[in-house]
């Protein structure tokens, strides 16, 4: 398995070492010696390996997958075309831009992920450890117990009896659910969904794959690459099967030889992936010939709105959360209550 932040760190020293003057092929030699990875560090020789063997540069990467697809299609277009070393460079600055994405989408998800989980795990320490305890008390005192204390009881009862299965399986469940959401290849697409309908969530994807796009884009139309290519390209960057899918259609249509402006308006999903001012701004560059500045724009505005979502997330949440905390704790203080309350009237 590649590390992928290894991989980028070595291109950007395959980069550098080629800059001064040394072959690209030089340089992937230089820079594999120093690797310490032992995947990465044999994936780079044998791309070396491969290339001495008369096989083209493209061809060894691709082989040996160490960067993503689009990346090594850039790799290709520039060893065609003669301008390998821009396109190492291009490569460079969208992988760049790429893991500077990732890195806030993990920033601002990491504190809401935390706190959630932290609140489930507290509320189900307090259901294993906890209302056994108080189911105890209560049976002893032997008092009319109302129907809240009841309801605690037979929780407290049930994780008494099934707490040391339960909750290994509730956690199992969980992780299992988890990676087949989010990380199995034939079934995230379904924990995507589940993204792009939750309205904090569904902000935090729109904004960081609308800041992508416009990043992307704007760098590949700026090195002269025709729209509809840079489209493919950015297609193969997306991890997303919702906007894979929706960059193909456009690719498709225009094809076709349709407009933007008729483009968009012939995909529903267009409503659901970009903000509303994403199409307008795109439609209005297609007409005052503008593509690259409008693009640039984009990249420029929704990196912004990422990181203001990340600041505001946390005063979002906090109250939602010392609300759901204020109802447990009301309703596990009432339930206790109750039973004493019997008591001192039975006194």
């Amino acid at each position: 398995m590649i590390n992928q932040k290894q991989a980028f760190y070595a291109l950007e020293n395959i980069y550098n070492l080629s800059e001064s003057g040394i072959s690209i092929v030089e340089s992937i030699s230089e820079v594999s010696k120093k690797i310490k990875d032992k995947d990465l560090k044999k994936a780079f020789e044998n791309v070396v390996s491969l290339v001495e063997e008369g096989n083209l540069l493209w061809e060894s990467f691709d082989k040996n997958k160490i960067f993503p697809h689009y990346v090594v299609s850039l790799i290709k277009i520039g060893e065609e075309s003669g301008s390998l070393q821009e396109n190492f460079k291009l490569a460079l600055i969208n992988e760049e831009k790429r893991f500077s994405l990732n890195n806030k989408i993990i920033t601002v998800l990491t504190y809401p992920v935390f706190v959630l989980l932290t609140t489930f795990f507290v509320g189900l320490g307090i259901m294993w450890f906890v209302l056994p305890k108080l189911t105890e008390s209560f049976l002893v005192l032997r008092v009319e117990i109302p129907i809240q204390t009841q309801i605690l009881i037979s929780i407290g009862n049930f994780f008494a009896k099934w707490g040391m299965i339960f909750v290994p399986a509730v956690v199992l469940f969980m992780l299992i659910a988890f990676y087949f959401l989010f990380f199995n290849k034939k079934t995230k697409f379904i924990g995507e969904r589940i993204q792009l309908s939750t309205p904090l969530i569904k902000k935090i994807v729109i904004s960081a794959e609308s800041s992508r796009m416009g990043y992307m884009l704007g760098s590949l139309l700026n090195a002269g690459y025709p729209f509809t290519e840079a489209l493919t390209l950015l297609k193969g960057v997306s991890d997303n099967h919702y906007y894979k899918e929706y960059y193909q259609k456009v690719i498709d249509l225009i094809d076709e030889g349709k407009t933007m402006d008729e483009v968009i308006k012939s995909i529903p999903e267009t409503e659901m992936l970009f903000p509303d001012q994403v199409p307008a701004m795109i439609v209005f560059a297609e007409k005052s010939g503008s593509f690259l500045t409008v693009f640039q724009k984009i990249g420029i505005r929704y990196e912004k709105e990422l990181y203001r979502l990340a600041k505001s997330i946390p005063s979002i949440l906090e109250p939602a959360i010392l609300i759901i905390v204020w109802f447990a704790v009301l309703g596990l203080a009432y339930s206790i209550i109750g039973p004493m309350y019997s008591l001192l009237k039975g006194l």
